[in-house]
């Protein structure tokens, strides 16, 4: 049989199988909730306000001119978290070992990315939530860890075909790598761009 699907839908229908083959320290279960882009960007205002010593609700005013003025928004938290997760960053290492490409933020937004980095993802973990970037990144881990949950899909898809492979971002090479590394039956489509 084929199997067709995108790398995030490929990831979502092998943690609603195995999620809870993931190591310890990672307590997802079976039944997770999947934060789209919205109630991602909802939870890190929230965060980045608390830290930022403001409303805890999020209810805090603000003139139009303040938020000009807010250069390092909390989609721009949300947009370093998410790069930062494609790079295989979790939210410890982001904190000890921020990607060098981030330096010139300044320490004061790297710090302040890193505590909601952690913030974020430990509310996840107690509410049982994923967000897109886990979809990739826990399915990795989950492959790395786990050698038979990868032997079985790398049993089920035995032969994979990538598009668009020029795309391909770091967490997606290495689950490509870790599906194929038995028997190495990869058919990559690329641009030359």
């Amino acid at each position: 049989a084929i199997t067709m699907g995108t790398f995030h839908s490929l990831c979502l229908a092998i943690l609603r199988q195995d999620i809870t083959r993931l190591p310890e320290e990672l307590p997802y279960r079976s039944g997770f909730a999947v934060y789209d882009e919205y109630s991602s960007l909802k939870l890190i205002k929230k965060l980045k306000m608390r830290l930022e010593g403001g409303s805890a609700t999020g209810a805090a005013k603000q003139t139009a001119e303040q938020k000009k003025k807010d250069d390092f928004s909390a989609g721009a938290v949300q947009a370093i978290i998410s790069a930062a997760k494609n790079d295989m960053y979790d939210a410890q290492r982001f904190r000890l070992h921020p990607p060098a490409k981030l330096r010139a933020l300044g320490a004061q937004k790297l710090r302040l990315a890193a505590a909601v980095f952690e913030g974020y993802q430990q509310t996840l973990r107690d509410e049982n939530i994923i967000d897109f970037d886990d979809m990739l990144l826990l399915t990795e881990t989950l492959l790395r860890t786990s050698e038979r949950t990868r032997r079985k899909y790398a049993g089920h898809w035995r032969h994979l075909l990538v598009d668009e492979f020029q795309d391909t971002n770091s967490v997606q090479y290495q689950l490509l790598s870790l599906l194929a590394r038995d028997h190495k039956n990869v058919f990559v489509v690329g641009d030359a761009d």
